[in-house]
């Protein structure tokens, strides 16, 4: 009986998920992965994330007393115990913990965070996230990564690459003229306005509304896109629209589409992709 009691216990342990015990930087983190780990890429990824992963793949396995060959999955194929290092925006893998509606960086910006048993790799754009991965690709070579749990990078292209420490929210100071990664004061870091970054992505009109106190509230009307909070008025959100006579010049245009002969339609198909 005992006999038995022994193995069902150790049958219970190794099916448990392993959990890190808690880390005082990032690069304890990295030092910590091993095969277990899983790289995790979001259900709407894109091409550049697949890069990034494959820097912290090349990193981790460079520098990492363990050398783990660490897999590369989907964000629906993990589940919550694992330990992950999650790549990408927020709006494409829906498994980081930073608000896609809000995000709080800048374009440039992106953030390497160590939270709970995962590590966050997220940027403002493709190629933010892609320069995030680049430290973790020379890990070893970054003093920073062994000093804090969570860090701001940015920077141009790939060759020259910025990192500081990120603060903590309770340490921003809106309204001391510094523009600190992740703060939401438009006094500090009003670089570019809501009309600013809506004309850039083909939107005609752009409105500053009020931020709803429940997060699972949408500012936004529904046919607005919301830029987030980092180009308006502290407590506004940045919505941008298509103009009417955009949205009217876009039917037409699909009417006009779809009236086309399938030999026009063929036509048509090869003028675009040329």
């Amino acid at each position: 009986m005992k006999r038995v009691v022994l193995v069902l216990v150790l049958c219970l342990f190794l099916s448990a998920p392993i959990t890190f015990a808690a880390v005082d930087s990032i690069y304890e983190y990295l030092q910590r992965v091993d095969d277990q780990h899983k790289i995790v890429l979001g259900a709407k990824a894109k091409g550049g994330d697949s890069f990034a992963a494959i820097d912290v793949a090349i990193g981790i396995k460079k520098f990492n007393v363990n050398a783990p060959d660490l897999e590369t999955v989907i964000e629906d194929e993990v589940t919550p115990d694992e330990s992950k290092i999650l790549i990408g925006h927020p709006c494409d893998n829906g498994l980081i913990p930073i608000s896609c509606e809000e995000w709080p960086y800048k374009q440039g910006e992106a953030v390497l965070r160590v939270a709970g048993n995962d590590l966050i790799i997220a940027g403002s754009s493709l190629e933010d996230t892609r320069r995030a991965a680049k430290i973790i690709a020379y890990y070893k070579t970054y003093p920073i990564l062994k000093e804090s749990l969570s860090i701001i990078v940015t920077g141009e292209k790939f060759e020259k690459i910025n990192t500081t420490k990120e603060k903590n929210p309770a340490d921003l100071i809106c309204g001391d003229g510094i523009c600190d990664g992740g703060e939401r004061c438009y006094s500090d870091c009003a670089d570019i306005t809501c009309f600013d970054v809506c004309q850039e992505e083909g939107y005609g009109e752009s409105s500053c509304r009020d931020q709803k106190s429940n997060p699972n509230v949408v500012s936004c009307l529904s046919d607005e896109y919301s830029k987030g909070t980092g180009y308006c008025a502290t407590g506004k959100v940045c919505c941008c629209k298509k103009s009417q006579k955009e949205s009217t010049q876009s039917e037409v245009k699909k009417v006009e589409e779809q009236s086309l002969s399938l030999w026009q339609k063929i036509i048509l198909f090869f003028k675009r992709l040329f």
